[in-house]
């Protein structure tokens, strides 16, 4: 049976509803002592509220179990060095007893491996059970499974789906990634204008990556008329939250003067900004591709290959290129012509005309690895079909 199959199944056993019957003998008994119990946490009387949520866990009250299980998690269980073993033995009672967040709290447990050993399949079942009862980040969460195909099958629609519910109650981050569904058509039909829409209403509530997506809109024209100074001012105002893509962009803006004057000194000083912040794979190279030609910044080869390589680690084709002609001519590191081929053929099995080229060249001449007339010839080929013009007048010394 597939994990969807399991989910589909355990959707339907879900502990539902508050699990403390109003009716019931102890009704009253678990009402005062979760107000007293509350009285004395406002009062930062913890222990004290502790013991007090303990009395009320006893009566089977699942609030005063997750509460508990909170206090565990903040560091107040009995056995410290086991803290986060008891939080999670208090939210699997309460969340066993229907109450939903703790269902949620368990869901996480597994999902993190927070005192218990991590299984997507157990966090997805209680996700699933938490967004039933229509907690938000729940919803949002079992979105993230589905799209990731994360303990569950993937199932484009169905994340939508949740994404969207978890949207419609204010979740921030939901309401941009259902922005991102609609932008790209990923299950649902696409529609730039609705997507605008969502974007704008997580940008009102100050999430950095919708603004960075808002200025993408304006900067191409997407659902939105094209207006770069509007661009320009959503991707200051996502820089302004920390946004590492959007300290990408204005890089961008600045080195290829989109809506302002070209400036390199600019365009270094958002790139540098969004590599210290993020780390970003792209900005990595940009910012080394300054630092290797001197250009908005002193010249420095040295970091310049440092940069390449370790974007090339990320996978970026472009640098995995120049990471191999850095090691290839000993540029700004010491020379190793194997290094540089392996690099080299990263590159080239990405499609890097460029580097197709060069690995045909190294087969040629044996630089890195076994001279090879034949694989040569072929990746020359391979360059060529894509235009490259080394490769096309390497070719015909074959012919």
């Amino acid at each position: 049976m597939t994990d969807g199959g399991a989910q589909a199944k355990t959707l339907g056993a879900c502990p539902k509803g508050d699990a403390m019957d109003k009716k019931t003998a102890n009704a009253k008994k678990i009402a005062e002592l979760n107000a007293k119990a509350e009285e004395l946490y406002d009062e930062d009387k913890i222990p004290e509220a502790i013991a007090v949520w303990r009395e009320a866990a006893e009566l089977g009250d699942a609030e005063a179990m997750y509460n508990i299980g909170c206090m565990c998690e903040d560091g107040y269980a009995e056995n410290k060095p086991k803290a986060m073993m008891e939080a999670f033995g208090w939210f699997k009672k309460a969340a066993e007893l229907g109450d939903a967040e703790a269902q949620f709290s368990t869901a996480n447990a597994y999902h993190h491996g927070q005192g218990v050993k991590p299984s997507m399949t157990e966090a997805v079942k209680w996700y699933a059970c938490a967004a039933e009862q229509g907690v938000a980040e729940a919803q949002f969460r079992l979105g993230e499974c589905y799209d990731d195909a994360d303990g569950v099958e993937h199932d484009e629609k169905k994340a939508f789906q949740l994404y969207m519910d978890a949207a419609q109650q204010g979740h921030r981050k939901a309401q941009c990634y259902v922005g991102y569904c609609y932008q790209y058509g990923l299950g649902v039909a696409e529609d730039q204008e609705e997507a605008v829409e969502w974007y704008k209403k997580s940008a009102e509530q100050n999430y950095h990556q919708a603004f960075c997506n808002l200025g993408c809109c304006y900067e191409e024209g997407n659902g939105v008329k094209e207006d770069m100074e509007m661009a320009i001012e959503m991707y200051l105002k996502a820089a302004e939250f920390g946004s590492s893509m959007a300290e990408y962009n204005l890089g961008n803006v600045y080195a290829f003067g989109k809506g302002v004057k070209k400036s390199d000194k600019e365009a270094v000083k958002w790139y540098q900004r969004s590599v210290m912040n993020g780390g970003m794979k792209e900005a990595k190279y940009n910012y080394a591709m300054h630092l290797m030609h001197g250009r908005g910044i002193k010249k420095d080869k040295r970091a310049a290959a440092a940069l390449f390589i370790q974007a090339a680690m990320q996978g970026d084709s472009d640098a995995q290129y120049q990471a191999g002609m850095c090691y290839l001519q000993g540029v700004g590191i010491q020379e190793d012509d194997e290094e540089g081929f392996m690099w080299m053929m990263k590159s080239a099995e990405q499609g890097d005309p460029d580097a197709q080229s060069m690995v045909g060249l190294c087969y040629a001449e044996g630089y890195g690895v076994e001279k090879d007339r034949e694989k040569a010839k072929a990746w020359y080929v391979r360059a060529a079909e894509q235009g490259s013009e080394t490769a096309i007048k390497a070719l015909k010394k074959f012919n």
